[in-house]
């Protein structure tokens, strides 16, 4: 009998059995699709019997909750695609699971629910690593975790008293001042107290609360007096929020998590420094500034030239850029240390030499806030995401023949295995509507001669790509060169702009019209190569440590 169903009839189960709540976790984690699918499964780090039952404050008539903390392992944690970091379901019973990482924000923002799961030693399954995070109990003791504790009472009573609850006022006001005394508790240096002892002087009054023994009157006024109380005492805590130093144990705690799931992830990655590299290829200084500029540690797995001169193989290939203009720069592709990578913090996305960015946010351009960057330098992680999302510039590095600087092995590996598995089958759909979708503003705005060119080259791609069943090109070749070359020589002064643009415009709509029509694959291709390289690059770096 399934154990979903024999959570129903309780004279079945040993409540007291920490394998109980183990293997109903990985139960009910194989319900979920995004995580039955995985190769590794997940590792269930910690369980527990939830709500009132966990305090020892349950009536006959309580439900029974549950509440769980897993760890995905490393190659789900480092895809372009993880799976969801909690799950929420409230059918045949309520049951919460978190992911270590979602636990841990959870728990820098004082959440009580969290933060009394680390100290629970009553009906729960606890593997070492979790009995481990207790020791780290009291850096949350914080005035932001008293905050929490207040506000999650002050929603009880809110529930009761508004109506909403009226009927069950004393389950409300009971929890209500079960976790005013545990924010007190805190306040003081001590940990909560979770499981509340039967035969206690403080379970009888809390029990005979639940049970509606008091007046509304007679609870509200003890409500506000406890409330003023650790208002007042919430003062003695020196430490507003988590501290620096707690960031960083928690940190170190789900790193070492993630590596106990990390050992079945097979390769091995030379620890080349940025350095090392440079000694041999000193044309991609710029690329070296901007990672020394930002501490940035890392591997550096490829750099590229960039600019209007790597669109043509031919030595003479008039570009638009008037004599004092340039647009030369570099784009480099790193990988940043594993541990970056699975800690608590958000991880290097993309820097240039005036700025960095961890939010994902800074697209694929070679501009920044504060203007034109010599040299931009990616995360594989985003890379790859551009690369699957049909970005120009990231195609243009991977296809570009002319322009590499410097490639690692294994990129030149990956770059083999991409060919090999799909690079050779054209272009894809998002690949397609990123061109065009470049090419459209240009000749929207199309205020320069630079603007027509920069249109007309993604057109040329797109047809390519969609017309002849090609792939990305990067160096324009036969027809393309004598138009892009017609269009640089065009005296700027006399160009009609506004018939270069409904021509171009008319060129975009009928490409549209061939994709609609050419139904092209998704690309799933390369980002599963990408996963299953990416996951490799990550664990061998560990390895080596």
């Amino acid at each position: 009998e399934k154990m979903s169903m024999e959570v129903d009839k309780e004279e079945k189960v040993d409540y007291e059995n920490p394998q109980f709540y183990k293997e109903l976790t990985e139960e009910h984690l194989r319900t979920k699709s995004s995580v039955n699918s995985l190769e590794e499964p997940p590792t269930v780090l910690f369980a527990m019997t939830a709500g009132s039952q966990a305090f020892n404050l349950s009536t006959p008539a309580s439900d029974r909750d549950y509440y769980a903390i897993y760890s995905l392992p490393l190659s789900s944690i480092t895809s372009l695609s993880p799976p969801p970091f909690s799950f929420d379901t409230h059918s045949p019973f309520d049951f919460a699971l978190y992911e270590a990482h979602k636990l841990c924000q959870l728990i820098l923002k004082g959440n009580p629910k969290i933060i009394e799961s680390i100290f629970a030693d009553r009906l729960s399954y606890q593997t070492e690593a979790w009995k481990s995070l207790r020791s780290l109990g009291h850096y949350f003791h914080t005035q932001n975790t008293v905050d929490q504790y207040l506000g999650y009472a002050h929603a009880q009573i809110k529930d009761a008293e508004r109506g909403r609850d009226l009927a069950n006022y004393g389950k409300k006001y009971c929890h209500a001042l079960r976790l005013l005394s545990e924010a007190r508790r805190i306040c003081n240096g001590q940990n909560p107290i979770v499981w509340w002892e039967s035969g206690s002087e403080q379970r009888e009054k809390l029990m005979n609360i639940r049970k509606g023994q008091y007046t509304i009157e007679a609870l509200s006024q003890e409500y506000k007096q406890l409330e003023a109380t650790v208002k007042e005492e919430r003062q003695k805590l020196t430490a507003l929020d988590t501290s620096p130093e707690a960031v960083s144990k928690l940190n170190e705690w789900l790193i070492s998590v993630r590596k106990q799931n990390g050992k079945n992830v097979k390769g091995y990655i030379p620890n080349d420094s940025p350095h090392t590299i440079l000694a041999n290829n000193p044309s991609i200084s710029p690329v070296l500034n901007v990672i020394q500029k930002h501490g940035i540690k890392c591997r550096v797995l490829a750099v590229y030239n960039k600019g209007m001169s790597v669109y043509s193989n031919a030595a003479n290939f008039i570009t638009p850029l008037e004599p004092n203009e340039t647009e030369e720069w570099q784009l480099a592709i790193v990988a940043v240390e594993t541990d970056q990578v699975v800690g608590i913090e958000p991880f290097l996305k993309r820097a240039d030499e005036n700025e960095t960015d961890t939010s994902g946010g800074g697209g694929d351009s070679f501009t920044s806030k504060k203007g034109f960057a010599k040299a931009v330098v990616y995360e594989i992680f985003h890379f790859a995401k551009l690369f699957a999302s049909g970005s120009s510039v990231a195609l243009e590095c991977f296809y570009g023949r002319e322009n590499a600087v410097y490639e690692a092995p294994e990129w030149k590996e990956l770059k083999q295995k991409v060919m090999e598995g799909a690079g050779n089958r054209g272009g894809w759909e998002s690949m397609m509507q990123q061109y065009l979708g470049v090419a459209k503003p240009l000749l929207m705005e199309c205020k320069s001669k630079r603007n027509v060119w920069e249109a007309e080259r993604m057109i040329w791609e797109a047809e390519n790509v969609l017309g002849r069943g090609g792939r990305v090109k990067v160096a324009v070749e036969g027809e393309g060169v004598e138009q892009m070359e017609k269009v640089a020589k065009m005296d700027k002064n006399a160009l009609d702009f506004t018939e270069v643009k409904k021509t171009g415009l008319a060129k975009l709509d009928e490409l549209r019209r061939q994709l609609a029509k050419a139904k092209l694959r998704k690309g799933e291709e390369e980002k599963e190569i990408f996963n299953q390289w990416i996951s490799s690059i990550r664990s061998t770096h560990w390895r080596k440590e």
